[in-house]
């Protein structure tokens, strides 16, 4: 959501994570600049040319056996 920062309590709670897990996510996530700490201790989403830049990791997707079987299961109902 445009403008959206959160606190890292309310972090947790959204999250359903520990506060250790959530801290060292949230650092993480500033060291490689998408998020920015404020100086009132809410994190929020990289603005300008530096957030143009980063671009989401693609995943791979690997059919198994099993899962090639149930589709075809499914495309012959």
């Amino acid at each position: 959501m445009p403008g959206l920062a959160l606190t890292p309590q309310q972090v947790q709670r959204l999250c359903g994570v520990d506060q250790a897990s959530c801290q060292s996510v949230l650092e993480a996530l500033v060291a490689t600049g998408f998020l920015v700490a404020r100086p009132n201790g809410s994190y929020a989403r990289q603005t300008g040319d530096d957030a143009a830049r980063l671009r989401p990791a693609k995943a791979g997707l690997v059919q198994t056996p099993a899962s090639t079987k149930s589709s075809r299961l499914r495309n012959s109902a």
